[in-house]
């Protein structure tokens, strides 16, 4: 056999080799990007799932604080700061810890959502998202100033934060198409 022969037969083994381990890679790569992506998923349905338990929480806390706040059409904490001019701050601990429940819900939820901005796949939750978070950090500034209007003996501004209407479908719906 001549020298050329055997380097022709030599480059055919080497690229044969080349090849053999290039599919290998690819097959590797494509499994660990499966894995991922599968990784990715359940994160994403863990968070909105946890969303919407926080969701019902809030629900019920509003549920409860609407039977427990009915004071001239105010606001929940307009009327938490009016029960608690006339009756003091003792007789209304249990809503305060309510009140301070939600705002802690508001908070969890933000930082939920910010967890899942980069899974969000449709513009629905995106455009609740932004909603959400209006209200949220209204609501917990508005929550925050309660103590501050009761000592100073003003009152909150007559408007009250209104929760988003669509947020709730918009998780849901998101949800769906995360399990699909």
């Amino acid at each position: 056999m001549d020298g050329a022969t055997l380097l022709n037969r030599i480059g055919a083994i080497l690229l044969v080799a080349a090849l053999v381990i290039a599919v290998g890679l690819s097959v590797m790569t494509h499994r660990s990007v499966s894995e991922t992506q599968k990784a990715q998923a359940l994160t994403a349905a863990r968070i909105l799932d946890t969303i919407s338990t926080e969701l019902r929480t809030q629900t019920t806390l509003r549920s409860e604080l609407t039977k427990q706040l009915v004071e001239n059409g105010a606001g929940s904490q307009g009327a938490y700061l009016a029960k608690i001019r006339r009756d003091g701050l003792q007789a209304h601990s249990t809503t305060k810890q309510k009140l301070d429940a939600l705002s802690r819900s508001n908070v969890a939820i933000l930082t939920l959502l910010d967890l899942y901005d980069p899974y969000a796949r449709t513009d629905g939750l995106k455009a609740e998202t932004r909603a959400f978070r209006s209200y949220a950090i209204a609501w917990n500034d508005r929550w925050d100033s309660v103590m501050e209007y009761f000592m100073a003996g003003g009152n909150l501004p007559a408007s009250d934060v209104s929760f988003p209407d669509g947020f709730r479908a918009a998780v849901e719906a998101e949800k769906k198409l995360v399990a699909n």
